[in-house]
């Protein structure tokens, strides 16, 4: 995506936040719950856009290989779940989480809340293993994203020195 594109798509973004301040608010107070159930919801989201995405993972909790996850993010790539989450933007409807989920992804504490709230949950009492490999491999995709992001940002802070 060119930058003037990036760029524009952020400014929706905002403006998307300041007409939908509530929705927003009950996004994150979700994704700070205790029974983690706005990161189900962000899976599931990622199934039902991937639905490979649900074998891969199963696969790699049953080798117990989640050292290198590009195949993960190859996987996404193929099947542009990028793309698909900017279409989901643009054509949203009232129930869909997207928009929130985007907005807390380039402008929330994300990486740091999901990073937190995966280690809490891989401790929790009577969890499966399946699900513990989900959420590790997905700590881990997030602390590569959140290098990336750290990254970048020093990056441009440099330049506009």
């Amino acid at each position: 995506m060119p930058q003037q594109d990036f760029d524009n798509f952020k400014h929706r973004l905002k403006d998307w936040k300041e007409t939908h301040s509530d929705e927003y608010d009950l996004f994150e107070e979700e994704m700070n719950s205790k029974d983690g159930a706005g990161y189900q919801r962000i899976l599931s989201l990622a199934i039902t856009l991937v639905p490979a995405y649900k074998k891969l993972i199963t696969q790699k909790a049953n080798q117990g290989t989640f050292d290198d996850i590009s195949d993960i993010e190859n996987l996404f790539t193929e099947n542009k779940l990028a793309q698909n989450l900017l279409y989901e933007f643009e054509g949203a409807d009232k129930n869909s989480i997207v928009p929130a989920m985007l907005y807390w992804l380039y402008f929330g504490k994300s990486f740091e809340r999901m990073i937190e709230k995966g280690e809490e949950l891989r401790k929790t009492p009577g969890i499966g293993y399946i699900q513990k490999f989900f959420i590790a491999s997905t700590i881990k995709i997030l602390w590569q994203q959140a290098q990336r992001r750290w990254t970048r940002q020093q990056s441009m802070n440099y330049l506009k020195r």
